[in-house]
């Protein structure tokens, strides 16, 4: 049980470290996304 305890939180520090980074990734590549989305639009259909 002691062995568990103590190799849990070493699986859990990378993973949730991992998560935080590919979610700080996929929002700012959305948000790159979302820009050239609307720079096409605007060379598409000039306003």
């Amino acid at each position: 049980l002691k062995k568990t305890s103590n190799f849990l939180p070493r699986i859990i520090l990378p993973f949730s470290f991992l998560a935080i980074v590919s979610l700080a990734f996929h929002h700012d590549l959305s948000l790159l996304l979302k820009g050239v989305t609307f720079s096409m639009m605007d060379t598409i259909s000039p306003t």
